[in-house]
């Protein structure tokens, strides 16, 4: 079906359960993220290197084929990076991925959700880089509410994603143009990027305190911040 006719009928394709080959495009269209998030963002946040230099534990939530645990594994010799995902399609190659770079014994990607992987209290650092506007509406609220029960107090979520205008003098604005594009792709796939209105909104209900930290990176990408409670 072509895109023309999932738009007048609505139909859409979800990103799980396209097989290995989709997975790897996905994963190297994203991994200059990846990499800028391991080795400068993650290290960039107050306290946190000096954590995950000692030891400490890095979750990702939508790990996909592991591009960034292994980033994050290497950039921090000492750091735990546990993967979640929901595509075993992706986690075949995280694990090949994995295993090839030697990090076995402190990288892991896993089938399932951030409360079956993640203790409450027991990670440093929860990371969502273009996962966000893929869980569905409904479920957002859920996600980063565990997202928050996974950190320690004072730990850091970080969200790299699109952030959808709010208003239309927004999408003239050069940092909504490739959030505005983007948006109208992903309804074919049943994705709904959410405005900064709704991105704020899940974070204040998780509990994390104000104010969040917020920066456009590449071209259009929103690094959205913000800690747990202590």
């Amino acid at each position: 079906m072509c895109i023309r006719d999932r738009f007048r009928t609505g139909a859409v394709s979800p990103f799980q359960g396209r097989g290995e080959a989709f997975a790897q495009l996905i994963a190297q269209s994203t991994w200059g993220l990846q990499v800028v998030t391991a080795k400068k963002i993650l290290p960039g946040m107050e306290g946190l290197a000096a954590q995950l230099e000692a030891g400490g534990t890095v979750l990702e939530v939508g790990c996909g084929t592991g591009n960034f645990l292994v980033q994050v594994a290497k950039a921090f010799p000492k750091a735990q990076a546990i993967g979640v995902d929901l595509d075993a399609d992706s986690l075949v190659i995280a694990e090949r991925r994995i295993a090839d770079a030697g990090l076995g014994d402190r990288a892991a990607a896993r089938l399932g959700t951030v409360e079956q992987v993640a203790a409450p209290g027991s990670v440093d650092a929860v990371v969502m880089i273009e996962v966000l506007h893929e869980i569905a509406q409904a479920l957002r609220p859920a996600v980063v509410q565990q997202c928050a029960q996974a950190l320690e107090p004072g730990g850091w979520l970080v969200v790299v994603d699109e952030t959808y205008p709010s208003t239309l003098a927004q999408t003239r604005a050069a940092d909504f143009r490739f959030p505005l594009q983007t948006g109208i792709e992903e309804l074919t796939w049943g994705n709904v990027i959410p405005t900064r209105e709704e991105q704020e909104s899940l974070l204040r209900d998780a509990g994390f305190a104000q104010p969040y930290g917020r920066s456009i990176i590449g071209e259009g990408f929103t690094v959205l911040t913000a800690r747990r409670n202590s």
